[in-house]
């Protein structure tokens, strides 16, 4: 039997379909409204999966309550053992469906310093919003070391250098007081149905991949050395072995 699955067929070893990767770059966003303050923010370097949250933002119910307590600098609710229950709920920003395995490479966050409020309209009270800036201060300290010790270390310097960019926020409501954007890198290694070409144009299609050791050997002509080989195309199978044609 020619062609595993088509005349495109190709077998590669397990080796060979890890080194042949791709890197997939997934970029969410949050809002975060004159309602809200950041709670948390998944450390640079974080793997995460599909439905894992990322960002967990309080959202108040009793706003007027919070900004008095803040203006009044009662301390109460606002003091080093936060409790933010009684006054708020909260809501998470999460890692989209299908993700099997991802890592947080960036984070970037922005601050609506002047929005367009509508004349005859008054500036709302940032107080609860703006005590994210504790939260974003510690973030940014702490973000490059994280990004030259978790991503640079785990993926090429083409992939690990790609970092977001400021984007205007010129057309955002006056409600929103920060845009967060968080950057995930996602790994793929080749598997059954993944399309490779090469460099002179001959291409395929994955239809198995084996262990090494599974894979037919190879002699090198002169040296005589054995190689396993990586990649069979268009093989044959004889009793559920692949031979080189």
């Amino acid at each position: 039997m020619f062609g595993y699955v088509n005349e495109d067929a190709l077998v590669v070893s397990e080796s060979f379909s890890k080194k042949m990767c791709s890197y997939s770059i997934i970029d969410l966003c949050m809002d975060v409204k004159t309602t809200e303050a950041i709670k948390w923010i998944a450390p640079i370097g974080t793997r995460v999966k599909s439905k894992d949250p990322i960002m967990t933002v309080y959202k108040a119910v009793r706003l007027d309550e919070i900004n008095r307590q803040l203006q009044e600098k009662l301390g109460g609710i606002f003091g080093e053992d936060k409790d933010f229950s009684e006054y708020t709920i909260e809501n998470s920003l999460q890692v989209p469906n299908n993700i099997d395995e991802a890592y947080i490479s960036d984070v970037l966050i922005q601050e609506n310093k002047k929005p367009k409020i509508n004349k005859g309209m008054k500036m709302p009270d940032l107080s609860f919003s703006h005590t994210s800036q504790k939260i974003i201060s510690e973030y940014e300290a702490g973000k490059e070391e994280a990004r030259k010790k978790e991503i640079y270390e785990r993926y090429p310097e083409y992939i690990a250098s790609d970092t977001l960019d400021p984007v205007s926020l010129a057309d955002l409501s006056y409600k929103v007081v920060y845009k967060v954007r968080i950057r995930l890198i996602k790994r793929t290694n080749l598997m059954i149905g993944s399309k490779v070409t090469n460099r002179y144009g001959g291409k395929g299609v994955i239809s198995k991949i084996l262990p090494d050791n599974e894979m037919p050997i190879m002699v090198e002509n002169g040296t005589g050395k054995k190689k396993v080989v990586e990649v069979v195309m268009n093989p044959k199978i004889i009793n559920g072995v692949i031979k080189l044609t």
